[in-house]
């Protein structure tokens, strides 16, 4: 029988890169943690976001050998264990 993970329509690939979140009320830093074709997860020590927020996203550095991934996300879960786990889910990618 397939786990909850595996059956996801889209695969995800394991990240470890810096992103960056804006939000209405500031930006947060954090590291990506994984990336699929529908959104992301995220660990931060931050926490400035609710579940159903609109954020816009940058996935890795300005000037760096790739341009950073750029999107507009809506928040779909956050939760705490040492850190932040923010999933976010792409609505426009730029």
């Amino acid at each position: 029988m397939l786990r909850e993970e595996e059956k996801r329509a889209f695969q995800r690939m394991a990240v470890d890169a810096p992103v960056f979140i804006k939000t209405l009320s500031g930006n947060i830093q954090g590291q990506c943690k994984d990336l699929s074709a529908t959104g992301m997860s995220i660990s931060t020590s931050e926490n400035g976001v609710l579940v159903d927020d609109v954020v816009a996203v940058s996935l890795g550095e300005a000037g760096g050998p790739v341009s950073p991934l750029r999107a507009e996300a809506r928040v779909i879960r956050v939760d705490q264990e040492r850190d932040y786990n923010i999933a976010l889910e792409f609505i426009q990618l730029y």
